[in-house]
């Protein structure tokens, strides 16, 4: 019988000694651009687990963004988004500022149960960059008005040897003999410089083939970032130096008055 006491006691202890289950740290995932145009807005989609909110407790989040020039940011510091749930998921929409920089959005999640509470920090950088403007001017060479007119903006870059889709926009008519113009706002972070190739196509009826009897058509041009410069440039550099250089020899040609 004490044998039996004895092995429930050294059990007993052992059983305390056991911590229980810790529960899990919190986790945050944020889904969302982390390159925006200058005043763009765009949807956060933020998603919580773990920390004792996990047991049937609560979670709150609090989130603003915080950069040199927050002019027309949203959230800021000022007006902190803030928002309490038992279901960890939130969707947030957020305007960067109108200044092309570097933002940080932060994120700060809260998991609490009863007198338990643990949190997770999170700062994600979004870049804010102003946009390539790509525009073209759309003829419409047939005798009756064209609606819906679909333009696509393709580019190829410095360094690439094939033309990429950017993006694509939409004309709503075109009269007889009349032009239109189309533009859409190309956001790259961090342009390669040199000679981009810009191609613009208007395919009316999406069926891969460019027919130019019903209206169809396809345009290519360059243009520059960074150091480069179009052949204007280079006319007007070369003026510049020809009238130089024919002031300086009229100068030199001129007689001298004697004294």
């Amino acid at each position: 019988m004490k044998r039996v006491v004895l092995a429930f006691l050294i059990m007993s202890s052992l059983l305390v000694l056991v911590p229980s289950a810790a529960s899990q740290d919190v986790i945050v995932d944020i889904e969302g651009p982390r390159i925006m145009p200058i005043g763009g807005k765009a949807q956060f989609n933020i998603t919580a687990a773990g920390g004792p909110g996990e047991q049937g407790g609560n979670y709150n989040i609090t989130a603003f963004l915080v950069a040199d020039n927050l002019t027309g940011a949203d959230p800021s510091p000022g007006n902190v988004f803030v928002s309490p749930s038992t279901e960890p998921h939130w969707e947030i929409n957020v305007t960067v500022p109108y200044a092309a920089q570097t933002v940080t959005f932060v994120v700060n999640v809260t998991s609490s149960l009863e007198n338990e509470t643990d949190f997770k920090l999170v700062k994600t950088k979004i870049r804010v960059v102003g946009p390539i403007v790509l525009s073209a001017e759309i003829f419409n060479p047939l005798e009756y008005e064209l609606k819906g007119v679909p333009v696509d903006f393709y580019v190829r870059k410095p360094s690439e040897t094939e033309d990429r889709l950017v993006g694509s926009s939409t004309i709503e008519s075109i009269a007889p003999g009349k032009s239109e113009y189309a533009s859409f706002d190309w956001i790259i972070a961090d342009p390669e410089e040199g000679q981009y190739t810009l191609t613009v196509v208007v395919d009316l009826d999406r069926d891969g083939t460019i027919d130019e009897n019903a209206g169809d058509s396809v345009a290519i041009s360059h243009f520059y970032v960074g150091g480069g410069v179009n052949y204007i440039t280079w006319i007007l550099v070369a003026l510049i130096i020809a009238l130089a250089l024919l002031a300086a020899m009229w100068l030199i040609s001129k007689p001298k008055r004697r004294p």
